[in-house]
């Protein structure tokens, strides 16, 4: 069986986000694939096999510490099926959590992310203006070509 694997469902799930890897699987499924399922990866446990798309979700404040060293732990495998081609859908927290840093506002901090800070095309962390503000992603994601993320090896 191939999978879509859900990264860290216990963690990244606030918002159903976890469950759009059920939607993809299904999707491929009508796509004429056979035999394509979802797996969940928790953080601390190992890949089984390559997926065939990657699906992050959202997570709280409290919970982004524990998702970030989760996502360090799956760093090598996540930047070697990005090199190959797996698409990857992160949203909300997930997204930011591959930037350089998310800024929380009315904090005045900013949480690092899991983009290593040599990756010359990962914008810096910005500060968020005011505390009425969302986190944001440190991304410029939505305005790169495909390959041009700080995912990507230099």
């Amino acid at each position: 069986m191939t999978g879509v694997l859900a990264l860290f469902p216990e963690l990244t799930d606030v918002n159903g986000d976890a469950q759009n890897a059920l939607v993809l699987a299904r999707r491929a499924v009508w796509a004429g694939h056979r035999d394509v399922g979802v797996e969940r990866l928790a953080a601390g446990e190992a890949p089984a096999t390559t997926p065939i798309a990657v699906v992050l979700g959202s997570t709280t404040d409290p919970m982004l510490p524990r998702l970030l060293a989760a996502l360090q732990e799956l760093r090598d495998d996540l930047e070697g099926w990005i090199e190959d081609g797996v698409p990857v859908l992160a949203v909300g927290t997930g997204l930011e959590a591959l930037t350089r840093g998310v800024a929380l506002p009315g904090a005045g901090s900013t949480v690092s992310g899991s983009c290593p800070r040599s990756r010359s095309r990962c914008p810096p962390a910005r500060p968020a203006t005011s505390s009425s503000e969302r986190p944001r992603a440190t991304s410029s994601a939505t305005r790169t070509t495909p390959g041009a993320s700080c995912w990507t090896r230099a």
